[in-house]
């Protein structure tokens, strides 16, 4: 199952002692950690740092930000790559439950 996390910009690279400033330094490193272990054991992770990609001005929701469709439009292109994108079998909304004798059936 590959994995994606995104980070936005405006996280601190050096020690702080504000604490929300710390959380996130502190949260991205980590991440690095993270995708590095699960691809060294042949995993499949992937650390998108917005800023290190030229996008800018996102916070910790960046999906509410005035950019979102850069992002969500980035997010599209990593499912399509990794085959997730569901473009070979599209949805086709929820299957209709099936009832039995037992069930108690709430359409007619």
């Amino acid at each position: 199952m590959p994995i994606l996390l995104i980070y936005g910009d405006n996280i601190s690279e050096t020690i702080s002692d504000i604490l929300h400033v710390e959380v996130w330094r502190i949260s991205k490193a980590r991440a690095r950690a993270f995708v590095d272990a699960i691809n060294r054991r042949g995993g499949d992770a992937t650390l998108l740092v917005l800023p290190d990609m030229g996008i800018r001005g996102n916070t910790h929701a960046p999906f509410a930000d005035t950019n979102n469709l850069e992002v969500a439009r980035l997010m599209e292109e990593w499912l399509h790559k990794k085959g997730l994108d569901g473009s070979g079998h599209p949805h086709t909304g929820p299957m209709p439950a099936k009832t039995s004798r037992v069930t108690i059936p709430l359409q007619k």
